[in-house]
């Protein structure tokens, strides 16, 4: 009885130890990998820094603004066509325009756009007070 308990249990260590083991292996085979990827993005920043600068500027990349997005970022807000159109320096026609997808916004306005979706909801409003403002005194 007792040698079938120990032969049991011998392997089942046996068994452990393998899983163990090979679970170990594997990480240690990915911290390689990320500390071959951590050298890789030194070397890089070392290079970047001893060029002081003269890497060629990566070019700038068009953000693409759908309608909905434009809908949805307004809605959140809590602002209208007009004030937006305000915001932006445009008409609020074509404000409509953008958000039912009939045409995109020029490069220009999306810049102002993506600039205006960074501040959060207080700025935004904050921005229009003053031209609120102004109406009220007119």
């Amino acid at each position: 009885m007792k040698n079938l308990k120990d032969t049991i249990f011998e392997s089942c260590r046996r068994f452990i130890k393998e899983e163990v083991d090979s679970q170990f292996k594997n990480r240690q085979v990915l911290v390689q990998k990320v500390n071959q990827r951590l050298d890789s993005h030194e070397r890089r920043i070392d290079i970047l820094e001893a060029s002081d600068g003269d890497a060629p500027e990566k070019r700038k990349r068009r953000v693409k603004i759908s309608g909905r997005l434009l809908a949805n970022f307004r809605f959140r807000v809590g602002i209208t066509q007009r004030e937006l159109a305000r915001l932006l320096g445009t008409t609020p026609a074509m404000v409509n325009r953008w958000e039912k997808g009939r045409v995109a916004p020029g490069p220009q306005y999306t810049r102002k756009i993506h600039d205006l979706r960074k501040n959060g909801k207080k700025e935004i409003l904050a921005l229009l007070k003053p031209s609120t403002e102004a109406k009220k005194q007119e």
